[in-house]
């Protein structure tokens, strides 16, 4: 259960360029981006690189089977995740 998960949280580590494009700021009421994450696109690619990087330890140590280290990778990924929407996301 924990590999299935984890093989999701990877698949919708991907669809931060999909989802979010430049001028995905504007023209909905769901638009979430800030306008200033245009103006500082390599601070977001570093984000974005870094939750990359801690869901891809996420997927592999929930194959190793220990819930301590599962917790702590989990840990880890959600703060990434925070890191950035707390940066680039609308309040």
């Amino acid at each position: 259960m924990f590999a299935e998960s984890a093989d999701l949280a990877l698949s919708l580590s991907k669809l931060r360029y999909t989802a979010l494009h430049e001028g995905s700021d504007k023209g909905s009421s769901m638009a979430k981006a800030t306008a200033e994450l245009w103006l500082e696109t390599d601070k977001f690619r570093a984000s974005a690189a870094k939750i990359r990087d801690e869901v891809l330890k996420l997927n592999a140590t929930a194959r190793m089977g220990s819930v301590d280290n599962l917790n702590a990778a989990f840990g880890s990924t959600g703060a990434a995740c925070k890191a950035c929407h707390d940066a680039c996301r609308k309040e």
